[in-house]
Order: C-alpha cells, then sequence, then structure tokens
C-alpha cells in the first residue's frame, strides 16, 4: 500500500514539527487484487504529532456518476496528475496525451484532436482542485458541431429563398426602368466618350425623371467648360510657344558670351604665359642655336658633327615652340571654327610617308618599329602643313610614351563620314602621358588643337594600359 503515497511520506511518517491544522495527502489510484473498480488512499494527520490516519476510498460513486453522464456520443473521464485515466472513458473518445499540458493545473476549452481510427474529437477539461485531477469531457466533432451546421443549412435557406424573392421583384419593377435606364446609360457613354452635350428626354414625374433633368444639366455644362478649357488650353500653348522661342534664343545668346569670355580667359592665360617664356626662352635659345652654327662651320668634317646637327635640330624646334607660344600670346591662334589657310583634299597616305619621315630618325634611335594597314587612297579636308605638323607631333610624343622599344601600327578606316587613323602602341612599357627630352613640349595639346580647327578631334587612352598596348585616334572629315 505505500505505493500508492507520494514519494516524500510513509506509512506513519517521520517526525516534524506540529501542524498548524489537520492535512490530507491523496495517493494515486489503484484496482486491488479481486476488486473491479479503483479506489484511492487518503492520508489524514491526525492530532498527535508524527501520527497520520490512512483511508481507502471507494471511486464507485464516481465511476457510477460519471458512467451516468457519459453517451454513445459523449465520453467523461477522470484523469490522474500523471494523465492516467481513473474511471470513465468507456465511449474510448478520451486519449490522455492531448491534456498533459493541462493536467491539474488550468481550464481549456475548444481542444481538438484526431483519433486513431481517423474520428476528430472536442474537447475540454477543468482540474479537481487540491487533487491535481483532471475531468474531461469529450464528443466528435461531428457532434458538436451539428448545431452550426443546422444555422448554416438554415441561412443558407433563408438567403436563396431571399435572392429568389429579390429577383422576382427585381425582374417586375425593371420592366417599369428598363427603358429610360438604358436610355440614361447611352447617354453616359456618350458623355464619356466625348459627345458633350449630349440629353435624353425626360418623361413621367418620378425620380427618373428629375435623374434625366440632373444629366442634361451636367451634360451642358460639361461642354460648355470643355469648349472654355480649350479656348485657355490654346492661350496657353501659344504663349509657352513664344516664351519657349524666347528662352531658347536668350539661352543661345548666354552660351555664345559664355563661351566667349572662356576662351577669352584661356587665350589670356595661355597669352601671358606664353609671351613670359618667349621673353625669357628666346635669347638663350637663339644663343645656343648660333653657337652651334658656328661650331658646325668651324668642324664640318669632325666626329662631332652628329652630336651638333642634333643639337642644331632641338634648338630649332625650341625656338618654333618659342615662336607658337608668341603667337598665342598675339591672338594668331584662332578657335575650332575658324579656318585655315589652304584647305583642300590631302592624300592620306601620303601625309603619312611624310610624317614618318620626319619623324623616323626618333623613332629608330628608340627602337620603335611602324606597320601599315588598313584602307588606302583614303582623302581627308583640310591644310596640309598643319595636318603634317600634327601628325608629327603624335607621332613623336607617342615615340616618349614606349620606353622600351615595341612596334607602333597605323591602321587606317572609314567611321560615317569620317576618316579614322589609329595609332596601336604595342610595347612592354608603355608611360600614358609621358615625355623625354626628344617630345615637342606642346605634343597633344598642340596637334588636338590643329585637329578641332579642322574638324577633327584626337582620341587618348583613358588611362596606363594592363596589357601593354594602347591606341591613339585621330580623325579627320572625308573629303
Amino acid at each position: 500500500m505505500q505505493s500508492g503515497w507520494p514519494a516524500s511520506s510513509s506509512a506513519c511518517g517521520p517526525s516534524r514539527p506540529w501542524p498548524r491544522e489537520p492535512a490530507a495527502v491523496l495517493g494515486a489510484p489503484y484496482v486491488p487484487p479481486g476488486r473491479g473498480g479503483p479506489v484511492i488512499l487518503v492520508r489524514v494527520a491526525s492530532r498527535s504529532p508524527g501520527l497520520w490516519v490512512a483511508v481507502e476510498l471507494v471511486l464507485d460513486p464516481l465511476t457510477a456518476r460519471l458512467s451516468g453522464q457519459s453517451g454513445p456520443q459523449v465520453d467523461v473521464a477522470l484523469l490522474d496528475g500523471q494523465g492516467q485515466i481513473v474511471v470513465g472513458g468507456d465511449v474510448g473518445l478520451v486519449d490522455p496525451s492531448a491534456y498533459r499540458a493541462f493536467l491539474g493545473r488550468t481550464r481549456a476549452d475548444g481542444i481538438r484532436y484526431n483519433l486513431d481510427d481517423g474520428r476528430r474529437v472536442l474537447s475540454s477539461s477543468s482540474p479537481v482542485q487540491r487533487a491535481g485531477w483532471t475531468v474531461v469531457v469529450a464528443e466528435p466533432d461531428e457532434v458538436s458541431t451539428a448545431a452550426t451546421r443546422d444555422i448554416r443549412d438554415r441561412t443558407t435557406f433563408v438567403a436563396v429563398v431571399a435572392s429568389a424573392l429579390s429577383l422576382v421583384l427585381g425582374v417586375l419593377f425593371s420592366r417599369r426602368l428598363s427603358g429610360p435606364v438604358i436610355d440614361l446609360k447611352d447617354a453616359a457613354l456618350a458623355v464619356a466618350e466625348g459627345e458633350l452635350g449630349r440629353r435624353v428626354r425626360p418623361t413621367g414625374g418620378d425620380e427618373i425623371t428629375e435623374l434625366a433633368q440632373a444629366f442634361n444639366f451636367m451634360s451642358q455644362s460639361l461642354a460648355r467648360n470643355a469648349q472654355e478649357i480649350s479656348a485657355q488650353r490654346d492661350e496657353i500653348e501659344a504663349f509657352n510657344r513664344v516664351l519657349q522661342e524666347r528662352v531658347e534664343a536668350r539661352t543661345l545668346e548666354l552660351r555664345q558670351t559664355q563661351d566667349r569670355l572662356v576662351q577669352s580667359a584661356r587665350l589670356a592665360a595661355v597669352g601671358e604665359l606664353g609671351a613670359g617664356m618667349a621673353h625669357e626662352l628666346n635669347n638663350p635659345v637663339a644663343g645656343i642655336l648660333g653657337m652651334v652654327q658656328v661650331l658646325l662651320r668651324r668642324r664640318s668634317d669632325g666626329a662631332e658633327q652628329p652630336m651638333l646637327r642634333t643639337i642644331e635640330e632641338l634648338a630649332v624646334r625650341c625656338k618654333d615652340i618659342v615662336g607658337r607660344l608668341v603667337g598665342l600670346s598675339q591672338g594668331t591662334l584662332e578657335g575650332p571654327d575658324a579656318p585655315t589657310a589652304e584647305v583642300g583634299p590631302i592624300d592620306l597616305d601620303a601625309l603619312l610617308d611624310n610624317a614618318l619621315a620626319l619623324v623616323a630618325g626618333p623613332l629608330r634611335q628608340r627602337g620603335l618599329g611602324v606597320q601599315r594597314a588598313g584602307l588606302r587612297g583614303l582623302v581627308v579636308q583640310g591644310d596640309r602643313a598643319e595636318l603634317l605638323r600634327a601628325l608629327a607631333q603624335v607621332l613623336l610624343s607617342l615615340r616618349a610614351a614606349a620606353r622600351q622599344g615595341g612596334t607602333l601600327v597605323i591602321q587606317l578606316g572609314l567611321r560615317d563620314e569620317d576618316v579614322l587613323c589609329e595609332l596601336i602602341l604595342d610595347a612592354p612599357v608603355i608611360d600614358v602621358g609621358g615625355d623625354d627630352w626628344m617630345a615637342s613640349g606642346l605634343g597633344f595639346w598642340a596637334a588636338r588643337h590643329t585637329l578641332a580647327r579642322h574638324r577633327g578631334h584626337l582620341g587618348e587612352p583613358d588611362g596606363p594600359p594592363a596589357s601593354g598596348r594602347a591606341t591613339w585616334t585621330v580623325a579627320l572629315p572625308r573629303a
């Protein structure tokens, strides 16, 4: 019998302080041998310290009570604190595992679960105070929702009857309204499509007639408003056109003025720089050139003759650069739209041959080979002397960019109305934007300025090439 008591107690109980009031402890229900129903032990503290009185309670009345409340579609059961069925549950609708979270602690309603046979069960549970038990009432979900289904069926029936009645009344009433309503519908569609001012004929003296009169008034008002809006829109569009023409003219005038101011500022700055440099460099360069020419006459057949010729050539180039700066400071270099001196058709192949002949020496000194490819017989429009000088300046700048020799491929082709001359530099090391003592100083700037005057342009690489190959593009108008 001791197995029915809690683990912390025994038959006599250990010595403990005198309780303030008698206490009772329920044991676990069990079925004694030879008995068909469960019993439960109740331990009650006596007045004597450390003594308890054990009473065995028979649960037959509770079993009969719960069985009387059960039925074919309702199952009532009593669960102990471990979730075991103590009494009841004869119908087989109670699943103790569904109530483990609520045993002896809280009331739960609307618990749904499925039985092994597939039936859906709806149940509720309520704890028994101070006993740790739980009373469970369960019934099939189809039984619990029978009233709801009945209400739903009745509601559906009433709705169907009401719909049928409304349909009949609507058909009877529509015979009287269909004609005027159709006229109003057609007139409304016509107004929506732009037929403003459309009218319908009012008939009778009911609300439909008032609606027709209101529609006619609305249609006439829309027509008047549309005419007024159209007239105002025409006035606004005319004003906008005049205003746009004035704004465009004023904007063009301001842009041209700004361009002239920017160009004047640039020319003034470069001219001031050129005048200063020309003043400082002209005399030393003239002196160097004069002394070199004297040495050339004295040593006309000496070993220093090639070196002196090179010095003379470089001094002449310096003098040419100083002369260009002086010309820029005096305003002799015009803008991109200024006409050239001797404009005419030029054979591009011959022009390239002359430019390569001028820079053949510097290219050989750097070990830079030249290859020609692409179309032949192309003709461009421009001044031969200026274009020759611009191509020579570009080739010398490419010679400066190739630090360790390589190959320069000249590819000729067409693009729209322009002739393209692609200068492809393939070298171990390419220094984009680099310069050396053989470069002409102004380099790409002077060439770009000359090409712009001929309605062309010079395209350069954006930055250092990653593969040892870079392309410069010279575009000129086709003759």
